[in-house]
């Protein structure tokens, strides 16, 4: 392998890691923002939709008839 396959291939691999470093925080950003979106829409706190989301905590009939009314506005789009 000669000098510059190498010092490509870490510039490949350097420019990798950032990439997945930038898609990872978009997709936490997107998945944060969806978090909020479903708390303002039910009418609940972030922390909330992510103890159901975890399992903490289990939403009552109303939010729950929330939940489900959110999702067929999703399946509509």
């Amino acid at each position: 392998m000669n000098h510059l396959t190498v010092i490509l291939n870490v510039v490949y691999h350097r420019n990798m890691k950032i990439k997945k470093t930038i898609i990872k925080k978009e997709v936490d950003l997107n998945f944060r923002q969806r978090i909020n979106d479903i708390a303002k829409f039910v009418g609940v706190s972030r922390q909330t939709v992510w103890n159901w989301k975890t399992k903490k905590s289990f939403p009552n009939d109303e939010h729950l008839a929330k939940l489900q009314e959110l999702n067929k506005i999703r399946k509509n789009k």
